[in-house]
């Protein structure tokens, strides 16, 4: 993987001239403070500097992008949220088409969708339908990229009752590797339609997404941290438990240090069905704080806005992570 101080390479000036004749010069970045923002990702550990970055303002700047890349032979590569932990955002010495501005974000009350931009957070997304009453399938953290997260399958705390981000997909706008622009849904475009459920970011740029929306738009959750020499029992217990659990329960899992810094295993239940029954002191959710003896407990009815962004604030971008030298394809 190239470092920060060698990746820079010429950039094609015949590749540029074609990208200024159809984008303004102003968003075709290859150096500068713009430039050094644009190339800033959720992982610092990240260690990859494209040629190219345009900041793609509407579909027609992803199709001139996408059509000058293949005209010059210009690896490419989208960025949406930048929150994927190996940077496949980025090509060394490649073409970037940014998304960050296309954040627009369009809630059908009456037909329970919204129809996002391809560089949509997350938190976009379900604070929009958040003030309709509903919510969308997400991951854990607000600021992925929602469209990113729907092509790679997309797990999330209510995936028991609503399944993947990829499953509530329910129609794209996706420019192709010929430049060309398609609207694919189930009956349009099925097959691609199939493939972006899940199969990655290969099969073209999705510029815009229609995605269904669900009337959840508060859940009973929080976080319950358990001292690590009892992580054998809660673990065996919990795997009972949720062998027995409804699907309005999703519970995540994992080792964080705790609040004095010594390991501790982590249990975030979601509860997306009824609130009372949820929040009931033998209900589902509190039962998992009597596993053992907790740390921390706190359990709640919470809107989905507040759970994603408790998430960011616990994991902020720019921190380093050890993945830095894992896959480089885009």
């Amino acid at each position: 993987m190239q470092s920060r101080t060698d990746a820079h390479e010429t950039v094609d000036t015949a590749f540029l001239a074609e990208l200024r004749s159809r984008i303004p010069a102003d968003r075709v970045l290859t150096s500068g403070p713009e430039y050094t923002r644009a190339v800033a990702l959720f992982n610092a550990a990240v260690d990859v500097r494209p040629a190219v970055v345009v900041r793609c303002a509407s579909t027609a700047d992803v199709q001139a992008g996408v059509r000058a890349s293949r005209n010059h032979g210009v690896p490419l590569s989208v960025r949406g949220g930048g929150h994927d932990f190996w940077g496949r955002a980025f090509r060394p010495g490649g073409l970037v088409l940014d998304l960050t501005e296309m954040t627009d974000v369009q809630v059908d009350v009456n037909h329970g969708y919204a129809t996002v931009g391809g560089g949509a957070l997350s938190s976009d997304v379900v604070s929009a339908a958040e003030r309709a009453g509903l919510t969308a399938v997400t991951g854990t953290a607000g600021s992925v990229g929602m469209v990113g997260l729907t092509l790679g399958g997309g797990y999330g705390p209510l995936l028991g009752r609503f399944g993947l981000a990829a499953d509530n997909l329910l129609s794209a706008e996706v420019v192709l590797a010929d430049g060309s622009r398609v609207n694919t849904d189930a009956e349009h475009h099925p097959d691609l339609f199939w493939a972006l459920r899940g199969g990655g970011g290969n099969f073209g740029v999705v510029t815009s997404a229609r995605i269904r929306l669900h009337p959840v738009p508060t859940v009973i959750s929080g976080t319950i941290l358990y001292p690590i020499d009892q992580s054998a029992c809660i673990l065996a217990d919990l795997g009972g438990i949720l062998q027995d659990s409804p699907d309005e329960l999703t519970v995540d899992v994992g080792f964080l240090p705790g609040p004095d810094g010594k390991p501790t295993v982590y249990v975030a239940p979601t509860w997306s069905g009824n609130l009372e029954a949820g929040n009931a002191q033998n209900g589902p959710v509190r039962t998992l704080a009597g596993l053992g003896t907790p740390v921390l407990a706190e359990i709640g009815p919470v809107a989905r806005s507040a759970t994603l962004a408790a998430t960011d604030a616990m994991f902020p971008p720019g921190r380093t992570g050890a993945t830095a030298h894992g896959p480089s394809r885009a």
